[in-house]
């Protein structure tokens, strides 16, 4: 069974989301899933901003907190279906990256590209989460805990050393004169189908 669906009404009834997703309710703010016979994928959707971002050691000479701009945000999960185990466990992330878009996605043919953000790896093969987890069973409950917690969590020079422009230092600043600096910047051409492999 593979099904895909663009969730865009928050008020779905509980009955036609578990028909799909197995579950009553799907992870705050996500806007597609996808369900094969083995996975589960999940889009999350997180509005354009300024956020916190915190070196807690030096790269590139820079530590400390950071206030930088960006566009919309989009946390894609990839979940496969294992033999519940001891704990209760019946799926493990098998994938996570997260994804920037100049505008908001609302069709599989909208472009996005790999965020450029520390402990994001450049080639979509995953996020480095840090002391970021969560404990509990219920895998819906672990993707709302890890995409609330992940801009509190410390970043550091371990994956993916890019970000928008020069240092962090320049970003805060381009930031500070203009939130909407991401407006400006170069994104992908490669749409939200070709990286789901749709």
């Amino acid at each position: 069974m593979t099904s895909t669906v663009l969730v865009r009404a928050a008020a779905q009834p509980a009955a036609a989301i578990s028909e799909i997703n197995g579950f009553e309710r799907l992870p705050q703010n996500c806007v597609l899933f996808k369900r094969t016979d083995t996975k589960v994928y999940y889009l999350i959707e997180v509005k354009p901003g300024t956020f916190d971002i915190t070196i807690h050691r030096k790269w590139r000479g820079t530590s400390g907190t950071f206030k930088v701009a960006m566009p919309w945000q989009y946390f894609l999960f990839s979940w496969e279906r294992v033999n519940e185990n001891e704990w209760g466990i019946k799926y493990y992330i098998n994938r996570s990256f997260v994804l920037w878009s100049k505008k908001r996605i609302t069709s599989l043919n909208d472009p996005c590209g790999i965020a450029r953000l520390p402990n994001v790896y450049g080639d979509a093969n995953g996020i480095c989460f840090g002391g970021v987890y969560s404990k509990v069973v219920d895998h819906i409950q672990r993707m709302d805990d890890l995409v609330n917690s992940f801009y509190g969590s410390k970043f550091n020079d371990d994956l993916g050393l890019r970000v928008p422009y020069k240092s962090m230092e320049v970003w805060q600043e381009k930031t500070e004169q203009n939130p909407f600096c991401w407006m400006g910047w170069r994104f992908s051409t490669v749409t939200l189908a070709q990286r789901l492999g749709l």
